[in-house]
């Protein structure tokens, strides 16, 4: 260890160089407003080329890997409106028919020692509404969460892609 640190000494002083930088940017930019996304800014268009627009137009609106992305957010999407609605409660409507016969053994005078039957049809009806509601409110709001940020994440996927296509291109 005396060894190492005893190497360092011998070598160059370290001075801090002398840098002056700008209080503020040099040009402004059209990526300033927070509200811009990245991948919808059409910086290639600064080359004014008619060729390389068309290009890219092209790879965009042909590109599988943009289109998957694109139903990647429509499923989580479709997954988030999914988990609003666990909210509303479900009704359940069921019914059921039973049909059959029945023994009468009231009345009717034993031969012999054993009853006479007498049977007698029957049709009995049922039916009814059962409403189904889920009380784990700290779940749903988790899963919402999970949800959310499950889209933001596929849009974002959506435009690192998106990205990707176009600098390929150019």
């Amino acid at each position: 260890a005396s060894l190492i640190n005893g190497c360092s000494s011998f070598g160059p002083q370290y001075k801090q160089p002398n840098v002056t930088t700008p209080n503020v940017w040099a040009h402004n930019s059209d990526l300033t407003e927070l509200n811009t996304n990245l991948s919808d800014v059409s910086w290639w268009e600064k080359f004014d080329d008619p060729a390389l627009n068309h290009l890219i137009e092209q790879a965009l609106e042909n590109n599988n890997n943009i289109q998957i992305a694109i139903g990647n957010i429509n499923a989580a999407s479709a997954q988030l409106k999914q988990i609003s609605m666990a909210w509303v409660p479900v009704i359940d409507l069921g019914g059921s028919v039973t049909a059959g016969q029945a023994l009468n053994l009231n009345g009717i005078p034993p031969i012999g020692g054993a009853p006479i039957p007498n049977t007698s049809d029957f049709t009995f009806y049922q039916g009814g509404l059962i409403p189904i509601y889920s009380l784990n409110i700290m779940k749903q709001i988790k899963q919402s969460d999970m949800a959310k940020f499950n889209l933001d994440a596929n849009k974002y996927a959506k435009d690192a892609i998106r990205l990707t296509v176009i600098s390929q291109v150019v």
